[in-house]
């Protein structure tokens, strides 16, 4: 590989080898035009003379190492789409990472920034009060200071198509700010609410191409959560699996399963490993001390972060409690009786089942949980019946 450093080019290669200083502006000797870069209104109509000689120094600069923005999960500058079940911690996920990026701590407790830096969230999902009440609870939970965290996340909130082709001014107005703040990561949530169609492959291609165009102009990472539709599939399918560069695909379960596939993974990766999100919130009713844990929980551990238990330890010991005073009942009844969100009673119901002291039954109401007696549940954990047997799965 060093020869290719020394070994001058050959004839046929010295006529074509123009660098992109000496001919910016001017026509390449392909004939393709190299005019400085502007929003192109579809796809590209630019090509760049490659460096590969520059390519191969950069390379042997990084002596070997990767391009890290998340150790072990995210590499170089991707298109990242999070696909999954509404309601279901992708939004919280895309929160975490955006905290972690501004102050260099870890996604997911389990993957360190290498890139820290601002961060430009779009979203009009949530609005501006209710996302800083999602931030101040994950900053309590990590002991990150919220000062920084305020001053390096901007927040955009509106309801425009800002990655199809036909509304690119507000596109060129965040690639504007971004570039200002020399922006790392980019948040668009969720995708559906800034495209037309989603159903639709062209416009989601479209959709896409945007994002990128917005990748290579402030050189940020960009993320969306894009939704399964009622089919429980994702709706531009295939425009994503071509467009995204790293795709973190969720089953259409209560609590998903995420496996991830891209360019840009390698198989030894820690996040080629299956895993769903453990979400715990702890003193949930109390905004001015209520924390909120975000964590990967991958298939094969032995045991889920220690820090995650914390949180729903309560609320599973009330969802047990009243379930034994009340017998079976669904979600809903459960969820209005204790005044307790979905996303806690998922975790306590986990927890619960995990310890065997839970179950789900049929009923002509569709499917009820009920409470199973302490040596029922020693019982089961004995066996390995939790993980194996069909009542124990949540439908």
């Amino acid at each position: 590989m060093r020869a290719l450093k020394e070994t001058p080019p050959g004839a046929h290669h010295q006529a074509a080898q123009v660098t992109a200083e000496k001919t910016k502006g001017e026509p390449r000797p392909n004939g393709y035009d190299t005019a400085p870069r502007s929003l192109p209104h579809n796809a590209p109509t630019h090509f760049e003379y490659s460096d590969l000689a520059a390519a191969y120094e950069r390379l042997l600069g990084r002596g070997g190492a990767r391009d890290w923005f998340a150790e072990g999960a995210i590499e170089g500058h991707p298109i990242i789409v999070f696909t999954g079940p509404e309601k279901q911690g992708k939004s919280w996920a895309l929160m975490h990472l955006a905290c972690a990026t501004i102050v260099g701590g870890a996604w997911l407790g389990t993957f360190p920034i290498r890139r820290p830096g601002h961060v430009v969230v779009v979203e009009n999902e949530y609005g501006q009060d209710e996302y800083i009440r999602r931030v101040l609870r994950i900053c309590r939970a990590e002991g990150w200071d919220l000062g920084q965290v305020i001053a390096g996340l901007h927040h955009y909130e509106g309801a425009f198509a800002l990655l199809d082709d036909s509304e690119l001014k507000p596109a060129a107005k965040l690639i504007e700010d971004a570039k200002r703040w020399s922006t790392k990561l980019t948040i668009v949530d969720p995708l559906r609410n800034y495209v037309p169609d989603e159903n639709d492959t062209a416009n989601m291609v479209r959709a896409l191409n945007n994002a990128g165009h917005i990748r290579n102009f402030t050189g940020s990472v960009v993320a969306t959560a894009h939704h399964l539709n009622k089919q429980g599939n994702q709706s531009g399918a295939r425009a994503i699996r071509t467009r995204a560069d790293l795709l973190f695909d969720g089953t259409d379960t209560d609590n998903p399963v995420y496996s991830a596939e891209g360019r840009c993974l390698r198989q030894c990766d820690r996040i080629r490993n299956p895993f769903s999100l453990a979400i715990t919130h702890d003193n949930d009713e109390d905004d001015t001390i209520a924390k909120t844990l975000v964590r990967a929980v991958f298939q094969g551990d032995a045991t889920q972060p220690a820090a995650t238990t914390t949180a729903s330890s309560r609320a599973h010991e009330r969802v047990d409690a009243h379930l034994r005073a009340s017998g079976p009942l669904n979600k809903t009844q459960i969820s209005a009786a204790l005044k307790m969100s979905g996303e806690t009673l998922n975790a306590a119901i986990d927890v619960l089942k995990t310890e065997g002291r839970l179950r789900f039954i049929k009923s002509k109401r569709g499917y009820l949980l009920e409470a199973i007696s302490a040596d029922a549940g020693d019982v089961c954990r004995r066996l390995g019946i939790v993980v194996s047997s069909h009542d124990f799965q949540r439908p």
